[in-house]
């Protein structure tokens, strides 16, 4: 249990609730623990992931609200890295939280699947199609469509690389909106005037360093597999004596890129912010406010 303790000193004070990591690759929580005042049982607060719990995200999350909460609870984390996230979903909800973190609308739509009555604050993507009017769904959207758009105006002009997860339906949807041509995957260059758009799907994030980007400019449909490999893309984009122009949808990027050729612009969403963000929301349903609506992320810039 996570005893939330204003302090001037993170590391001397808020240290009294330290999350200790799973060590099985079975989907089973880390626990962030601390002193309860009374014999009250504290309200556990969940955080499911699809992919490393370990990310600075999910430490923006926890760190203010282990820092700023007010008040006693139980942190656990649920990651489906190399688990089925039907599963994770399904053991945070038996927890019987307060509230749960769903990092992704994957992890959103999964958890909604299994119950009604838990409030799920969401970060990233789009809202899950089996929301309803009635469901507790809260948080913050990351709005793909509309930064792909930007990007695509942006690099108008030349031949244009994009990478997108062509497994994801969300992303697939985003690359007919860019190309304004229906396909299904696998997907085809895109003439866009005299240039051409041109798909670089990738599923597996192993597969990054083999992939060769060969035209002037390079932008990314936002995904979170993406962003917690952004530093193996950027080496990807980096290596290319090709790209001259880079869009790219977070911050995180551009600081990964060690390029003195490229132009590179940033436009999209505060990652590590928006987590900031969903951690206040938590904090208020700890305290019994209403669920405010969705509404998008942090912008950058």
């Amino acid at each position: 249990m996570a005893k939330a303790k204003k302090s001037r000193s993170a590391k001397s004070k808020t240290a009294k609730s330290k999350a200790t990591a799973s060590k099985t690759r079975k989907p089973v929580a880390s626990t962030a623990r601390g002193r309860t005042r009374s014999a009250l049982a504290a309200p556990i607060v969940c955080v499911v992931t699809p992919t490393n719990p370990t990310t600075n995200s999910i430490a923006a999350f926890c760190n203010e609200l282990i820092t700023n909460a007010g008040q006693n609870f139980t942190l656990q984390i649920y990651s489906a890295a190399g688990s089925d996230l039907d599963t994770v979903a399904g053991l945070a909800v038996a927890a019987s939280p307060a509230a749960i973190l769903a990092c992704g609308s994957d992890a959103a739509g999964s958890i909604l699947s299994k119950s009604s009555s838990v409030p799920v604050v969401m970060v990233g993507g789009e809202k899950p199609s089996n929301a309803t009017p009635t469901s507790k769904l809260t948080g913050y959207t990351i709005e793909g469509k509309a930064t792909a758009k930007y990007h695509l105006n942006k690099l108008k002009g030349n031949d244009i690389t994009v990478l997108l997860d062509d497994t994801n339906e969300i992303s697939v949807q985003i690359w007919n909106d860019l190309t304004g041509v229906t396909q299904s995957p696998p997907l085809s260059p895109v003439p866009i005037g005299q240039n051409h758009i041109i798909p670089l799907p990738v599923d597996d994030p192993g597969l990054i360093d083999k992939q060769t980007v060969a035209t002037p400019c390079f932008m990314v449909i936002p995904n979170a597999m993406f962003y917690l490999h952004c530093k193996d893309i950027v080496a990807m984009v980096d290596a290319s004596v090709a790209v001259q122009w880079v869009c790219y949808p977070e911050r995180e990027y551009k600081d990964a890129s060690t390029s003195t050729t490229q132009t590179i612009t940033v436009y999209g969403h505060d990652i590590p912010g928006t987590f900031q963000d969903a951690a206040d929301i938590v904090k208020f349903i700890l305290k019994g406010k209403p669920l405010p609506p969705i509404k998008a992320g942090r912008k950058f810039p």
